[in-house]
């Protein structure tokens, strides 16, 4: 399982390659539903898809360990499509045989997030044309994805989460910064 999560670690495709069973069963849910791939090449071929895409990227967390007698392990990468940074994680639990090849494999993938969005309201309030500007901006994120406000405004630091609340918004976080800023984290809700 190590070799397995070590090719994923650096989207090396050659080495997942050599990690899996001529005949293995790849069975994947992705957020758009259900997949299944029977053979290397076509395992190889569908996780390479998912990746393809993929300018740069960093490992954030992986691991791996045992549940009963099947391999676990995970990974969770931050990638650059387009220019654009997104988070993706996936889980995966595997049968291996003697050899140590991956027979079965059941993955299951978080699909791929966008980062944050942040905007820098600098002075700007909430009557001065804040409340305006942050629904303009919250309306351009995905929903379930978040917009970071770093506001200035001592009225704003107030406002602005009330404002995304009415909204129907969640505020996730409400952090100081050593300038006196506040940046206020919104998830979009609808």
């Amino acid at each position: 399982m190590d070799a397995l999560v070590d090719a994923m670690r650096g989207l090396d495709f050659q080495a997942l390659a050599g990690c899996l069973h001529p005949e293995v069963r790849l069975r994947a849910l992705l957020p758009g539903g259900p997949v299944e791939e029977l053979g290397r090449a076509g395992a190889v071929a569908r996780i390479r898809g998912w990746f393809s895409d993929v300018e740069a990227y960093e490992v954030v967390e992986s691991g791996t360990g045992r549940v009963g007698p099947r391999g676990y392990g995970f990974w969770r990468l931050r990638v650059r499509e387009a220019g654009r940074w997104y988070a993706v994680g996936q889980h995966g639990y595997a049968v291996l045989d003697e050899d140590a090849l991956v027979t079965r494999l059941d993955l299951l993938c978080s699909g791929f997030h966008p980062e944050n969005a942040a905007y820098d309201a600098g002075d700007l309030g909430c009557a001065d044309g804040l409340a305006r500007e942050f629904r303009e901006r919250i309306a351009r994120v995905p929903v379930g994805a978040a917009l970071a406000v770093t506001v200035a405004d001592p009225g704003a630091k107030h406002d602005l989460p009330a404002f995304a609340r009415l909204l129907g918004h969640a505020v996730t976080a409400s952090e100081p910064n050593e300038d006196g800023t506040v940046t206020i984290t919104v998830e979009r809700r609808a």
